[in-house]
């Protein structure tokens, strides 16, 4: 029986099919199976017998699956962006052919799991926005950032997270392999930030059952944690924290800080002391490029020649609209 790539097995499909290998399963293996595809079923995810399996649904041959698995040097480009603070982030970047297979795995597999209630960044209909909107006129904001967040997330995790949904041992650790460069989860591969939200599910019930017991607010975008609440917050910042390290993760000390309600209190980059704003930095900044453009032209206030400098304006004027429409009015 051949199965298409966007095809999810009924019960009498598998059945055909799992009676049409060859050779025979075994009866501790053709349990096995049963059980695996009982459990898939339920979350609406395709079964996958095994590594040629997983090809054929990919649109991929058997050799070279085999071959990203086994050695992956060529399935990655690696080169270095500057951060915005200093210092260099690096990016490891997915071939055309190995960026379909992961594409594959994130719209048939992991879209399909649900990241939980607390995480914002990567998950559709949520933001930065939704992010600060759970921490407005909070006493005490504390921003936790998670060092090395993506490097963090090794291939023995991303293996378990398969295996955990129903995935044997074979698929597991070629889906594995696949999500994973160098035993780490890559920057820059498409399947990196769902499987990211997807161990840190860990973390997020976790954190969440503790500060929902103390009366506080929690919620995760990306290696951004913020827990808000009133002034006993910085007392639970030692228990916090030690939660944190033993789900695997370490804390950037130099970006994490409380503040209070006489500072600016940023969530994800949002102001959120009483509503949530993007910033009397951030609006001077753009009324000033809106309004060069305005008297100067595009080309005139485009200094560093960035290519993608309209877009950029656009995006951020967009965003303006979604967060302070009445300010974004005011720029036209």
């Amino acid at each position: 029986m051949r199965m298409t790539k966007d095809q999810i097995l009924t019960e009498d499909q598998f059945k055909v099919f799992i009676s049409s290998i060859k050779p025979p399963l075994s009866e501790e293996e053709h349990e096995s199976q049963c059980s695996s595809f009982k459990k898939l079923k339920r979350n609406e995810l395709p079964y996958i017998l095994n590594i040629e399996h997983l090809a054929e649904l990919t649109g991929s041959s058997p050799a070279q699956l085999h071959l990203f698995i086994s050695d992956k040097r060529k399935a990655y480009s690696s080169f270095k962006l500057p951060k915005k603070r200093g210092g260099f982030r690096k990016i490891d970047a997915p071939s055309k052919k190995m960026k379909t297979v992961q594409r594959w795995i994130l719209d048939n597999m992991l879209y399909k799991l649900d990241a939980g209630n607390y995480a914002h960044g990567f998950v559709p209909n949520r933001s930065i926005a939704t992010n600060a909107s759970v921490h407005v006129g909070q006493e005490l904001v504390l921003g936790i950032d998670i060092k090395d967040f993506f490097p963090s997330i090794t291939l023995k995790r991303v293996v378990g997270l398969f295996q955990s949904i129903g995935y044997n041992e074979e698929v597991s650790h070629g889906m594995g392999e696949l999500c994973t460069f160098n035993w780490r989860l890559p920057q820059g591969a498409p399947t990196s930030p769902m499987i990211s939200n997807l161990i840190a599910w860990h973390i997020d019930i976790k954190l969440s059952k503790f500060c929902n017991k103390r009366n506080l607010c929690y919620s995760r975008y990306a290696d951004d944690i913020t827990i808000s609440g009133g002034t006993e917050l910085p007392r639970y910042k030692t228990l916090i924290f030690r939660k944190i390290k033993e789900e695997g993760f370490s804390i950037n000390d130099e970006k994490t800080r409380v503040h209070g309600r006489g500072s600016s209190q940023r969530v994800t980059g949002l102001v959120v002391n009483d509503t949530i704003t993007l910033g009397r930095e951030k609006k001077k900044r753009l009324r000033a490029i809106v309004h060069n453009i305005a008297k100067n032209g595009p080309i005139a206030e485009n200094r560093d020649n960035d290519p993608f400098f309209r877009e950029r304006v656009f995006g951020h004027i967009g965003f303006a609209k979604m967060v302070e429409p009445d300010f974004a009015k005011s720029l036209q």
